[in-house]
């Protein structure tokens, strides 16, 4: 099928925050076709946070995380089993402090894991590396870094209406997935004021 018909460009790399890479078809060799929209991205939870590039921040909290999570169904784990060990205690006192003990040290355990997570969650967002945008500590520079002299922008945009559509409804060259926070925060090259009269 012809790059065109689809809609895309050939070129030699696909910028993948902004295009989506459609392979071949008919270019030239050595390049791709390229289509304006960024690629549908499908979540796999751990295994995606896992593997993504991202900031040594994001990838270093994701795998505490996950060690968090699997500390935490143990504990959970524990809980069950110091409830059964009181349960099938038939009455016996040193099964019976053995499932309390169990239990307190279960729950104590789970307090721990719980503040943990979040604690790294608020960290991880503190350094830049978290979900909701920048955190304060670090800048996120993919934006003027791919586009010199743009900036990240938030554009006050209608209901339901896209990212890339509002730009273009307000005159303005931008491109999405470039800056951290809200789908309207979007790089932007500068408005162009016109000469006074």
């Amino acid at each position: 099928m012809d790059c065109a018909v689809s809609g895309g460009k050939c070129k030699a790399n696909c910028n993948t925050a902004t295009e989506t890479d459609l392979g071949a078809k008919d270019c030239a060799s050595g390049q791709k076709c390229c289509k304006p929209g960024a690629p549908t991205k499908v979540d796999m939870g751990p295994i995606t946070a896992l593997s993504a590039k991202g900031e040594p921040a994001q990838i270093i909290g994701n795998v505490i995380k996950a060690i968090l999570s699997v500390a935490g169904a143990f504990a959970l784990l524990m809980v069950v089993y110091g409830g059964m060990l009181m349960l099938t205690s038939a009455g016996i006192g040193e099964k019976i402090d053995k499932g309390k003990k169990t239990l307190i040290w279960a729950t104590i355990g789970t307090f721990v894991i719980l503040s943990s997570y979040v604690l790294v969650g608020y960290i991880i967002t503190a350094m830049g590396g978290g979900a909701g945008g920048n955190g304060g500590g670090t800048v996120d520079t993919r934006c003027p870094d791919q586009n010199p002299g743009w900036a990240c922008e938030t554009l006050t945009c209608n209901q339901g209406e896209s990212a890339t559509d509002c730009a273009k409804r307000l005159g303005r060259n931008c491109k999405t997935g470039l800056c951290p926070g809200s789908t309207y925060n979007i790089c932007c090259e500068p408005e162009t004021t016109p000469p006074p009269s």
